[in-house]
């Protein structure tokens, strides 16, 4: 494929992939001061010296160097970084926005982005920053970024509002981060932040409370009553999970943050005027695994937190009027039925022989809460023999915290631990 992907500043070097799935490698070139980025079964065509190859070799840049995944699923693989490699670096599974009034983080899209760092790396002091859908560090790999902070970030997020009007749909969202066994991460504050959400347009959006309350949510209840049908069916998964394997260090001179968010939303309505039937399920999962023999150390505060939120409302209704469709013989008949099931599970598990140190504060928490309504309303005119109306709810929360290690808060006055 005819491709350019460089934006060809020497200092701030980026690559883009294509906008289909593509196995990219970052590793260190043959000559020294240079890095190569390899697109694995894709030919990229050379501009200036024509000619087609696999890769791009490319001189060390100074300030950062950032790979962007476009579209389709995209596999990208850190194995090295040239000795003297002093910059900020950045992986990003898909592409950044093309809106302004949008936030400026990678968007999300309908196809899973994995990102591995395979080997070891050292920024001297340089920012990292992966964002993707699932998150690899391998066993025995070290990351070392000096005063410099780390993030990895696996996120997915949904828009309830416009995916809830579908009369028939399903979704699951999940994120895993996973640190190997025996790997170590060292940096300022470390960060590692999977979130699987649905999330209102107003919050992707960043717009204010005002426009969401005045605007939005009037717009998109206009439209729920226009598109309304007598069948909805809505199931939502949603699944957070980060692993501290084996063995693995984590040591930040500032922060060390682990969070997991897991939210799902079914809400939908039914409408019809000989019958409606409505169905929501959503099921919600975060979950922190901090495995045996594992050691996580902050210079600063430790906060390690799983949050589940799990949202099932179900709204059926049934109308009968004079215009209505008629039911075969002579009594008319009206019924409606809703069913909501909502399903959250949060755990942070802290197993034994593991140790947790902060040079301020220690917090370890798993969080969570269900919301389950269902609701059905049947209407009939007066000489109708009967206008059913069911509503079932069902919710069920599974939320635990379990520390068999060690966790210690020094509450240092010294660096500014106050009460």
């Amino acid at each position: 494929d005819k491709v350019d992907p460089i934006f060809d500043d020497p200092n701030n070097k980026i690559i883009f992939g294509t906008e289909f799935s593509d196995r990219i490698i970052l590793e260190n070139a043959t000559n020294p001061g240079e890095m190569q980025v390899r697109f694995v079964g894709t030919r990229i065509y050379n501009l200036i010296t024509p000619g087609f190859s696999s890769g791009i070799v490319f001189t060390n840049p100074s300030d950062s160097h950032s790979i962007y995944g476009l579209g389709g699923g995209e596999h990208i693989e850190v194995i090295s970084l040239y000795a003297a490699f002093s910059a900020e670096l950045r992986v990003f599974g898909s592409r950044m926005p093309i809106l302004s009034c949008l936030a400026i983080v990678p968007e999300d899209d309908g196809f899973v982005d994995t990102v591995v760092i395979s080997g070891s790396i050292n920024t001297q002091g340089g920012f990292l920053d992966v964002w993707a859908d699932l998150i690899r560090v391998n066993a025995d790999v070290v990351i070392d970024t000096g005063d410099a902070d780390i993030q990895l970030r696996a996120r997915i997020t949904g828009l309830p509002q416009l995916e809830n009007l579908i009369p028939i749909y399903a979704s699951v969202r999940t994120v895993d981060i996973d640190i190997g066994a025996r790997a170590q991460l060292k940096g300022g504050g470390i960060y590692l932040v999977a979130q699987a959400e649905d999330k209102s347009i107003a919050d992707l959006a960043g717009a204010p409370k005002e426009v969401d309350n005045f605007i939005i949510e009037p717009l998109i209840g206009k439209l729920s009553e226009v598109v309304a049908l007598p069948v909805q069916l809505l199931v939502k998964n949603s699944k957070a999970t980060i692993t501290i394997h084996d063995g693995a260090r984590i040591e930040g001179s500032n922060t060390v943050g682990l969070y997991a968010t897991a939210a799902a939303d079914a809400s939908g309505s039914a409408f019809g005027s000989l019958f409606s039937i409505g169905y929501s399920r959503s099921v919600a999962d975060a979950k922190i695994d901090i495995k045996s023999n594992a050691y996580i150390y902050s210079g600063a505060a430790v906060v390690i937190a799983s949050t589940a939120e799990s949202t099932a409302d179900m709204s059926a209704s049934t109308k009968r009027e004079s215009k209505s469709t008629p039911n075969a013989g002579t009594a008319q008949v009206a019924v409606a039925l809703a069913v909501s099931d909502a399903n959250a599970t949060s755990n942070v598990i802290v197993a034994k022989d593991s140790h947790i140190e902060a040079a301020l504060t220690a917090n370890i928490g798993a969080e969570g809460n269900t919301s389950s309504s269902a609701s059905g309303t049947s209407g009939i005119y007066a000489d109708g023999s009967a206008g059913l109306a069911f509503g079932l709810e069902f919710s069920n929360a599974n939320i635990h915290t379990t520390v068999d290690g060690t966790v210690i808060a020094r509450a240092d006055p010294v660096i500014g631990y106050t009460v």
